[in-house]
């Protein structure tokens, strides 16, 4: 099943997987939400671009939830095709 215009990226992989968000810290995290700007500078790619505005609105303590949670999930390597 896939959601959004079929010429979006695929997903990104947010399980802490190396292929993932495995040796992102917090703040590499807060700032892909907060900035739009991933780990290594580049600038994120819609949807995950449009979510600035509304990270922004949240608390710091509902993004570190979110990031709790994210380090909960098996890792999973991420699917390249």
């Amino acid at each position: 099943m896939q959601f959004g215009p079929p010429d979006w990226p695929a997903a990104a992989n947010l399980t802490p997987h190396e292929t993932g968000l495995g040796d992102w810290s917090y703040d590499d995290f807060e700032r892909a939400l907060t900035q739009g700007v991933s780990k290594d500078g580049r600038v994120l790619q819609e949807p995950m671009k449009g979510i600035v505005p509304a990270a922004k609105s949240m608390l710091p303590t509902e993004r570190k939830a979110l990031w709790t949670y994210l380090r909960t999930l098996p890792p999973v390597a991420a699917n390249k095709g």
